[in-house]
């Protein structure tokens, strides 16, 4: 029987480039990166590996089209920092990912991922060869295709560990029912995907940090107290513990208001402005800036080329006894006060009372620039992002404004697979749509052109169409395929009943535990989860 599931994404934000709240809390991790990941990744400056908390947060302001998003977010809170650990063992790297920020991979570059079922300090592994043929409890039913269902590990392959690895810091091997011998992490055993096809994909769990059963193994991160991340939509953005971006002096800071041109960008670079701030260079921890000393706007910004002072916007204060680690340095400046700078760039937050509309017109002249610590990957050309309902909020949809969706399923099984795979039972398929023919009349993929190429977490795909040819068999098997789009793995579909850019007509039509969802632009979880 199908139903409508109850939408996980957060409201929608005022009309605008839009980000619909996305979180998945980072945990802590062990300390120090290898140097050159850590340029690689988050730009110049000495590789440890801090410590991140996370925390809940939103704020809720539009900075139009220099931010391309309205801001409404989640924060990553810092906390202290940790001590330094020792290095990756040489089996694995670290890579990155939208959602997860920093994550810990393979050598070659796979994402890692661990099971939520696994518990080895008691012997239990919840990804096995064991084959199911019914879900578990009094209510169970037959799996679909349980004859040629996949097993776990067919599935998620065990990262495993030479005869001569041995343990280093949060990373340990434990030993498989098998007897084979497994990486793990924090002590859960570490897997790659079947579904990632390359380093840098995160298929396994669609791109997000967390899917089902399945997390990816985030990075730990430092931040100095009180300086965390946002998650938006050109990437992860520092702001305060308590959600609100931070700023750099951009380079409109030295124009006249009638010569400012809006900026294009926020800052990356580790270089400062012309005309701006005068700051320590990356190789340094000490640097110096100007600032009033005395009267009410002591320690607000003086922007040079302007002989003025900026009192709306306040110095990120550094304690007396905090130290520069990583890319975070610290600026005397001239009025005596400690200021962290990021980057080479002194960091700054607008007065609480200073008005939103203000701040956006400030943001677009280039005056100020939010900074980047982490970008986000491209999207092709003909994917647009549209405001839906304020329960799922922004989503993506292509060029003509339909909404975009992509097909989830878990068979419910104790091992909980994915069900959603060529190969795998169409009669996932045939609950949600009927027909293989009503199903490709209601869920069209979305083509892409004979000279389209893959684009960030946008890839191409031969996808069946329409998906089965009988609804006791196998999805993919003897039907026709067409070029077309797919998202972390997935294929992409447009839902025929949509009439209008943000119409989400087929969001959460699910039936038992497969569906379509709509994808939204850094949204929260599919509808559903088991």
């Amino acid at each position: 029987m199908l139903s409508r599931a109850s939408p996980r994404q957060e409201p929608g934000v005022p009309p605008g480039e839009g980000l619909g709240c996305m979180f998945h809390r980072l945990p802590s991790a062990h300390a120090d990166v290898l140097a050159t990941k850590a340029v690689e990744i988050c730009g110049p400056g000495p590789a440890t590996k801090p410590r991140l908390a996370a925390g809940p947060g939103a704020i809720s302001v539009v900075f139009g089209a220099l931010v391309e998003l309205a801001l409404c977010s989640s924060v990553l809170a810092a906390a202290p920092a940790a001590p330094t650990a020792a290095p990756l063992p040489e089996a694995f790297d670290m890579g990155s990912s939208d959602t997860a920020g920093p994550i810990h991979t393979t050598a070659n570059g796979m994402t890692l991922y661990r099971n939520g079922m696994d518990r080895p300090d008691d012997g239990t592994f919840g990804c096995t060869d064991a084959r199911h043929e019914r879900t578990p409890g009094e209510e169970g039913y037959p799996i679909p295709g349980a004859a040629f269902r996949s097993t776990c590990v067919d599935r998620w392959r065990p990262y495993p560990a030479g005869p001569e690895a041995t343990a280093v810091g949060a990373f340990s091997i434990v030993e498989r029912p098998d007897g084979s011998r497994q990486w793990a992490f924090e002590g859960s055993p570490l897997y790659t995907s079947t579904r990632d096809l390359a380093p840098g994909d995160v298929n396994g769990t669609m791109g997000f940090g967390s899917y089902g059963r399945w997390r990816t193994v985030p990075v730990g991160l430092w931040f100095p107290p009180g300086i965390g991340l946002v998650r938006k939509v050109q990437g992860l953005l520092l702001a305060s513990g308590d959600g609100e971006l931070l700023f750099a002096v951009g380079e409109g800071a030295g124009a006249g208001s009638a010569g400012r041109s809006p900026a294009t960008s926020p800052a990356t670079s580790p270089a400062t402005s012309a005309g701006a701030l005068a700051v320590a260079s990356p190789g340094t921890s000490r640097g110096a800036v100007a600032g009033t000393g005395t009267g009410p706007g002591k320690g607000a910004a003086t922007l040079a080329g302007t002989g003025t002072e900026d009192s709306d916007w306040l110095p990120v204060s550094a304690p007396e006894l905090a130290r520069p680690r990583a890319e975070f340095t610290i600026i005397d400046r001239t009025d005596g006060s400690r200021q962290w700078a990021f980057r080479g760039k002194a960091l700054y937050r607008p007065r609480a009372d200073l008005p939103q509309h203000r701040i956006q017109r400030i943001v677009e002249s280039g005056r100020w620039v939010p900074l980047v610590f982490q970008p986000a990957r491209p999207r092709p050309d003909f994917v647009t992002m549209h405001m839906s309902v304020p329960e799922i909020g922004w989503v993506y949809g292509d060029a003509a404004g339909r909404t975009l969706y992509a097909f989830y399923c878990f068979d419910r099984a104790p091992d909980g697979l994915h069900c959603d795979e060529p190969g795998d039972a169409a009669a996932h398929r045939s609950a949600v749509c009927g027909t293989g023919d009503r199903c490709a009349r209601e869920w069209r993929p979305v083509p892409a052109g004979p000279d389209d190429v893959p684009v960030g977490n946008w890839g191409i795909a031969e996808v069946p169409n329409p998906p089965f040819a009988e609804a006791t068999g196998r999805y993919g098997d003897g039907v026709p395929t067409v070029r077309a789009w797919t998202w972390h793995g997935r294929p992409v579909y447009t839902f025929a009943g949509d009439r209008i850019p943000g119409d989400v007509l087929g969001h959460g039509i699910e039936a038992r535990s497969s569906g379509f969802g709509a994808i939204t632009v850094l949204g929260d979880e599919f509808p559903v989860m088991p």
